[in-house]
């Protein structure tokens, strides 16, 4: 691979790293011998994820409050590169959405970001010319019914990306967004296997089929390299062709 592609030695920073996309991205950095400073809430995921990457930095943390986010941050040191995956999704229609769950989802898929990525900057644990990746959804640029929260949430997360990549830019850090489709992680095949006929009729709607964790983690890679270096402000959308039939 082209050293324009490379993380090695890049020092990376992963909330939400113990599942999913998140785990996903710790695992391939660590094979370009990247610096790791992994994020979550599960501690035995974590213990896990630290048997895989043993150099790697872990830290349990809950970033529902204040308190619990400067924590974090002071025991950082300054980073190359952010990537930000933690979230969580909730189906509910309209009329039953209670405000506990505005709250927490809310709070879980975009406030909690703001607040980090505004005590990093504050205490400049964010390298000049550093990177950072939000991972948003084609929920966020497409309604579904039953899917608000969530898809406002991702919404917010597109359009945070733009911000900060203009509030950051006199320091050259870069900031964009990935939107995906469905991803087969273990939480998503749960669902598609438990729905066979939904997973079917769902598979029509991507043209490449449903998606795999490789695509959005080669994904995150370009954007954190050298390789996207004039690239800022932007919503990748990696989807296997859904959105663009809409």
């Amino acid at each position: 691979m082209s050293s324009k592609f490379s993380l090695q030695e890049k020092s990376i920073l992963i909330i939400g790293a113990t599942s999913g996309i998140g785990r996903a991205c710790a695992i391939s950095y660590a094979q370009e011998n990247a610096k790791l400073f992994l994020c979550g809430r599960n501690s035995e995921s974590l213990q896990q994820l630290k048997s895989d990457i043993p150099d790697s930095s872990l830290f349990e943390v809950d970033l529902s409050s204040d308190e619990k986010i400067e924590l974090l941050v002071s025991s950082l040191e300054p980073v190359d590169c952010i990537v930000l995956v933690a979230g969580i999704d909730k189906r509910t229609p309209l009329k039953f959405i209670s405000d506990a769950e505005i709250n927490n989802v809310m709070q879980t898929n975009l406030v909690a970001n703001i607040k980090l990525i505004r005590s990093l900057a504050k205490t400049k644990k964010i390298k000049k010319g550093a990177s950072i990746v939000l991972i948003a959804s084609v929920a966020g640029m497409l309604a579904d019914a039953g899917h608000l929260l969530y898809g406002v949430s991702k919404a917010g997360i597109i359009s945070l990306a733009r911000a900060l990549a203009v509030e950051l830019a006199p320091r050259k850090v870069r900031v964009n967004a990935i939107s995906p489709g469905l991803i087969r992680t273990p939480m998503t095949e749960a669902f598609l296997n438990d729905n066979p006929e939904l997973a079917t009729l769902d598979s029509k709607k991507y043209l490449l089929g449903h998606g795999e964790v490789h695509s959005i983690v080669d994904a995150t890679q370009f954007l954190l390299s050298d390789a996207s270096s004039w690239i800022t402000g932007t919503n990748m959308v990696v989807d296997g062709g859904y959105s663009c039939q809409k």
